[in-house]
């Protein structure tokens, strides 16, 4: 058994039609004889591209297991898409820690501020930058939880140090329950 990204190319559409004859071509031009599965994400495209695509490796005989297991969904794709569909129950929360993160690092001296004289000084070992998270990936929204987690203490002393942080922020500060 062989695992192979067969190819990169420019799909001028990403209706399935397209892109099952675009895999085809593809899979032609590496002489593939027997194929068990591709992987795909949920996109609708997707379902159609294998649909017909699945009908012309029939007809070539070049399904293995007669094509069963031939459409696999991404694991990755469904779990990252049930983790952000959970994620938005704690959105709030990751909203406010992603202002204050965003706060100390716009600027060199807030940076130096909130690691010495906030962290430091609430005896917190700082071997962890403060992370801003992407919303495409979960997991860096993990991450800037983890990391507001390990330097909460440094963030409540910085509102005692830096006036303009209280201000600017007011009541989107992240309390403990965040």
């Amino acid at each position: 058994m062989h695992k192979r990204i067969l190819n990169f190319c420019f799909i001028k559409s990403h209706e399935g039609l397209n892109i099952g004859n675009v895999v085809d071509f593809c899979m032609e031009e590496w002489a593939l004889k027997n194929v068990m599965c591709i992987t795909v994400d949920n996109a609708t495209s997707n379902d159609k591209a294998l649909t017909q695509l699945k009908k012309k490796l029939i007809k070539r005989g070049a399904l293995v297991l007669g094509g069963e297991s031939f459409h696999m969904r991404c694991c990755a794709h469904i779990f990252n898409l049930i983790v952000k569909d959970r994620l938005q129950v704690i959105d709030s929360s990751i909203k406010k820690i992603r202002d204050v993160v965003k706060y100390i690092r716009s600027s060199p001296q807030r940076l130096d501020i909130f690691f010495k004289q906030c962290a430091e000084k609430s005896d917190i070992k700082f071997t962890k930058s403060l992370q801003l998270d992407y919303p495409t990936r979960w997991n860096s929204a993990y991450l800037i939880l983890e990391t507001a987690i390990v330097y909460q203490k440094a963030f409540d002393k910085l509102e005692d140090k830096d006036a303009k942080f209280s201000r600017d922020l007011g009541d989107d500060l992240p309390t403990e329950q965040d």
